[in-house]
């Protein structure tokens, strides 16, 4: 199918990008105008010392979120400011997939109290315990901080949250999967938190528990990159040896502890779907070292590398993958896991994100 634009058929990603920031970027700064007349109140404020206000693109989220299937209701916790539909974004698919609504949500996390608490600095993968902050490792976000005497509490931290994703399953191309999380990073976005509902291949884990994504196999056959002419965007190899940000890996960490929640740490398994594995293939990607499978997220992953983003990510284990259970797996059954266990992740991200 031929994409045009202007009377130009086929333009470059670069073009497409632009087109969806044209339609966004004035929505997103009007919010952020508005937001920051209500905080600051009037030109009176700055005649008696208060600081001048942040230009709306400055204001703009520096964290996107990919919120996975089940996972739609963590959107709740989020103050919109902005909300706006895929098809209302150019060049972008829509979702279908069940649990996916597929909307471009920018608003403010709210707030917790990080009082006592000492962020995590070691960059060492297989660390369970964490011992301070990383100098040196600033993690920009657009967020508002209140100190007391107890320790400092954020009042909410802005993100842009993608709730549902878009999978190649429904026939898109790992690009067009990609494209929101391009719209975000062209806004200002540097970080990207995925989540995903995931089938635990390991055996030892259980369902409703949360795994720290550490690396990934993508057995899908493809890339969301290709070197072409199509892609004006990224012309060049990358390097996946740090897929996952040692640093928010320490952070999740950090933030489970705390919580008191147990938190898996595994290799994630991408495949195109969309029917679940057989026994047969679940016992083959265990023997190449996977922990979790699922139909998303690696594509995403790859994109956010290519563009120099940091990237966390955390499955939610939905269900036995096929042959460990005696029993057949089921859409409802995932999406029905991933809700009951939605509000351990819900916490768990609001710590990692107000940390960043």
């Amino acid at each position: 199918m031929a994409f045009v634009k202007d009377g130009k058929e086929n333009p470059t990603l670069t073009e497409r990008i632009q087109e969806a920031v044209a339609v966004l970027a004035p929505v997103l700064d009007a919010a952020a105008s508005k937001e920051a007349d209500t905080s600051h109140g009037t030109a009176h404020d700055e005649a008696h010392g208060t600081p001048p206000r942040t230009a709306p693109s400055e204001a703009r989220p520096r964290t996107v979120l990919i919120l996975g299937s089940g996972l739609g209701e963590l959107a709740t916790e989020i103050k919109a400011s902005v909300e706006i539909s895929y098809e209302e974004i150019p060049y972008c698919k829509t979702a279908g997939a069940p649990g996916h609504q597929g909307s471009f949500i920018v608003g403010t996390l709210a707030g917790t109290n990080t009082a006592g608490t000492n962020m995590p600095s070691s960059d060492t993968a297989g660390s369970t315990t964490a011992t301070g902050d990383t100098a040196g490792t600033n993690m920009p976000s657009s967020d508002t901080t209140v100190s007391n005497t107890a320790g400092t509490t954020k009042a909410g931290t802005e993100i842009i949250c993608l709730k549902g994703r878009l999978h190649t399953y429904e026939g898109h191309t790992p690009l067009e999967t990609t494209f929101p999380l391009l719209v975000a990073h062209a806004l200002g976005a540097q970080n990207l938190i995925v989540t995903n509902a995931a089938g635990a291949v390991n055996k030892s884990f259980e369902v409703g528990d949360l795994m720290l994504i550490t690396d990934h196999i993508n057995f899908t056959g493809s890339s969301p990159v290709t070197l072409s002419k199509e892609n004006d965007l990224i012309t060049s190899f990358f390097d996946m040896t740090n897929a996952y940000a040692p640093t928010w890996q320490n952070r999740v960490r950090h933030a489970a502890q705390e919580l008191n929640c147990t938190l898996r740490e595994g290799v994630y398994l991408g495949v195109r779907g969309p029917a679940f594995e057989t026994p047969a293939e679940i016992r083959a990607f265990r023997s190449l070292g996977a922990d979790a499978v699922g139909m998303s997220t690696v594509h995403e992953v790859t994109m956010a590398r290519a563009l120099g983003m940091e990237v966390c990510g955390i499955s939610l284990l939905s269900n036995m993958a096929a042959g460990i259970l005696d029993k057949p797996i089921t859409p409802a059954e995932v999406n029905e896991a991933a809700a009951a266990s939605a509000d351990i992740l819900s916490k768990l991200i609001k710590k990692i994100v107000v940390s960043s």
